[in-house]
């Protein structure tokens, strides 16, 4: 069995705060994101064309920017996730960014490769919630 891909780590987590939705968007359990707390992935990944590329660069998208931006009580959250196994490492822009956030005042930045770790990232840092679900 292939081991899971950095995507399927992300979407897994997104199901878990969401409370896995069904295809009209309503929650199958309760959602594992507190009231008060708004995540979002920024788009920056993916194959483009050099066109669509520039035209993303000039309407403001930063290499770099980790993939799941949180806030939560007036603070603002970031976390890297990596392919689960270790061989997930940040790239160059990565390298860049992560502390300009740090300096711009993010409150905590974390790059895990497993889901049990994101999920007890996410508790420590603004979730009142079960872990188990």
């Amino acid at each position: 069995m292939p081991l899971p891909t950095e995507f399927d780590l992300q979407r897994a987590l997104c199901g878990w705060l969401d409370g896995w939705p069904d295809r009209s968007g309503i929650p199958k359990v309760t959602p594992a994101l507190a009231p008060g707390v708004v995540y979002f992935h920024v788009p920056n990944g993916g194959g483009r064309s050099a066109i669509e590329g520039a035209r993303l660069k000039q309407s403001g998208v930063k290499a770099g920017v980790p993939d799941l931006i949180f806030l939560a009580h007036q603070r603002f959250y970031c976390l890297e996730l990596k392919e689960p196994g270790g061989n997930g490492r940040l790239s160059p822009a990565q390298l860049a960014m992560h502390p300009r956030l740090i300096d711009a005042g993010v409150t905590a930045l974390a790059t895990l490769d497993n889901l049990a770790e994101a999920k007890a990232w996410c508790v420590r840092n603004f979730l009142a919630l079960n872990v188990d679900k």
